[in-house]
């Protein structure tokens, strides 16, 4: 399988499993920012295109690519892919959604924090031995404690979400507004209240963003939008910066209407040096926040989902040879040699079966699964090493697991087809 990897080499080689078969998967990097034609002459024929959240890949490349399978993202976002041009292709997209919800969570939290504590000029007196003046000033004007806030998020995915539980211990009053309310039982769950958009942007000290950018959302944060917010309230932007009109925000924090601004994400990036909000005067400039987005990755969160593991994903499910591998069809096998080497799979706790017909995946056993997952009928298995590795559709998604092998696991059954029992 040709492999064709937006990004550092670096960036893979840290993460990269052990037991991923390199030997059958050939790897081409190219830089971050390569145009068609540069990406199109080191790997044309290219059957996996594994790219930067941010990069854009549009229709003349795709179809420019007559080997290509799948294009992935490595982070959540992928409204750099053209979308329509792919599915004319039967070409797959992925990307791996909900995969830094708490490292990004953290970070949104960071930003509130930082503004509330205004924690960059405080560091600034501290070295510039103002620090008793900068004590005198926080006397005076007060420092309002996160506890105290009501917090707004816009948009309710895994971001949200994970933002949500680690706000809750502070004591946050916690309201939303999504495309779909949800159920009674979620918001229980979150500790939060639903509101219209309206009614949360005039009720909320922060609004926190966290919606998708489609055409609905691109440019949503406008001049109106920041008209209907609280006085001296903040904005914090961690989903993407194409969601943020920034010359609005720069006329609501001269006017006041904001206290404060933290982002991780601007538009464009790479973010350029004359950016509305970069060069703010002094009296501005230190009511807003900036972090870098990779500061919103954590080792632990992506450690199972970075581009190297999507790399073993392609690895996993990829379309290897039949012809190296020993193959056999769960379907051909009779009905108690299926039900052996399911029952194998369910002594293994990799899945469980709570009913007929059903076969559920098991939290501690998933790769890219989501627990409760109701197996496909047309799930494949192939032995690397001494894995087992089993790919399988579910309601919504391509999904997988890895089970150790051991004697008792017959090595033949190397390349299965699974059926629905």
């Amino acid at each position: 399988m040709n492999i064709l990897i937006e990004g550092a080499p670096e960036r893979y080689q840290a993460y990269l499993p052990e037991f991923v078969p390199l030997d059958r998967l050939s790897l081409t990097f190219c830089p971050l920012g390569s145009t068609n034609e540069e990406r199109l002459a080191l790997c044309p024929d290219a059957e996996v295109f594994l790219v930067d959240a941010i990069s854009t890949v549009d229709g003349d490349l795709i179809r420019r690519m007559p080997k290509l399978k799948m294009i992935h993202s490595e982070g959540v976002a992928f409204n750099g892919i053209d979308i329509q041009a792919a599915r004319e292709r039967g070409v797959f997209v992925c990307n791996n959604q909900g995969c830094n919800a708490g490292a990004v969570a953290e970070q949104a939290i960071f930003l509130m924090l930082s503004l509330l504590r205004r924690g960059i000029p405080g560091d600034r007196a501290v070295r510039e031995g103002r620090q008793i003046q900068m004590k005198e000033q926080a006397m005076v004007e007060g420092i309002t404690e996160l506890g105290d806030c009501k917090i707004g998020l816009i948009g309710f995915g895994h971001i949200a979400k994970a933002t949500a539980q680690r706000l809750a211990p502070f004591g946050c009053e916690l309201f939303y507004d999504s495309a779909h309310r949800k159920d009674p039982e979620t918001e229980k769950a979150f500790s939060v209240t639903y509101l219209p958009l309206g009614e949360l942007l005039a009720a909320c000290d922060i609004i926190s963003l966290h919606a998708a950018v489609t055409p609905q959302t691109c440019g949503m944060v406008n001049a109106a939008f920041l008209s209907q917010m609280k006085n001296g309230s903040y904005l914090i932007n961690t989903a993407r910066g194409e969601l943020v009109d920034h010359l609005a925000v720069k006329e609501a924090l001269f006017s006041g209407k904001l206290a404060g601004a933290g982002f991780d994400t601007l538009s464009p990036e790479p973010v350029p040096a004359d950016h509305p909000l970069v060069r703010l005067p002094p009296e501005v400039e230190d009511r807003v926040v900036f972090f870098a987005p990779s500061r919103g990755i954590t080792r632990q969160q992506l450690l199972p989902r970075t581009p190297a593991y999507v790399v073993k994903r392609c690895a996993r499910f990829q379309w290897f040879p039949a012809r190296q591998h020993c193959k056999c069809s769960l379907m051909c096998q009779t009905k108690s040699r299926r039900k052996s080497i399911l029952g194998m799979l369910l002594r293994r706790r990799a899945v469980s079966q709570p009913k007929p017909g059903g076969i559920l995946v098991r939290r501690d056993a998933i790769g890219f699964a989501e627990t409760g997952d109701k197996i496909g009928p047309r799930a494949k298995a192939q032995v690397i090493g001494h894995h087992l590795l089993i790919a399988f559709p579910t309601q919504h998604r391509l999904c997988g697991f890895e089970l150790p092998l051991n004697n008792i696991f017959p090595q033949r059954l190397a390349y299965m087809l699974f059926k629905k029992l």
